[in-house]
Order: C-alpha cells, then sequence, then structure tokens
C-alpha cells in the first residue's frame, strides 16, 4: 500500500528529517517529475534530509501501514542527492 501522507512517522522521528516530505519528493520523481523531487529535495536544511537519520526505526513503527519507511528513504536519497 502507498503512503497516506499522514505525517505520523515525521512527527515520530527524534533527529528532525522530514520523513514526509521526503517520501512525496520520491513519489513526485516515481511520476516522472524528477527536476521537481531533485530541486525539492536539494532546498531542504542538511538536518532534514535522510543524511541525518540515525535507523532507529521510529518512523516505521509510528507508520500505520507498515511500511519500510527507512529503506524507502534511503533509496530516495540515493536517487535525489
Amino acid at each position: 500500500t502507498g503512503c497516506a501522507m499522514c505525517g505520523a512517522c515525521e512527527k515520530s522521528c527524534p533527529q528532525g528529517v522530514a520523513v514526509a516530505d521526503v517520501l512525496r519528493y520520491g513519489m513526485y520523481a516515481q511520476r516522472g517529475e524528477r527536476d521537481l523531487a531533485v530541486a525539492e529535495y536539494g532546498s531542504l536544511a542538511a538536518a532534514q534530509t535522510v543524511a541525518a537519520c540515525d535507523d532507529c526505526g521510529a518512523c516505521e513503527k509510528a507508520c500505520p501501514r507498515s511500511r519500510p519507511v527507512r529503506q524507502e528513504l534511503r533509496a530516495i536519497h540515493a536517487a535525489l542527492s
């Protein structure tokens, strides 16, 4: 199932990663809007990017759809950085 954009993951992140935003930018790239996705991801403060993630798993525990959030974040970071 897809992301519901409920924000539970982002609210749970102790590092302040903009989880929901990053997931949204990943969706932009998937639907062919790569330039927009790269620009939006690049506009985040360094502390909000996936580089700040400490892999604690709080985002996945908070996700009501049990998505592999950390795996998705790493893939999006690799694709858009």
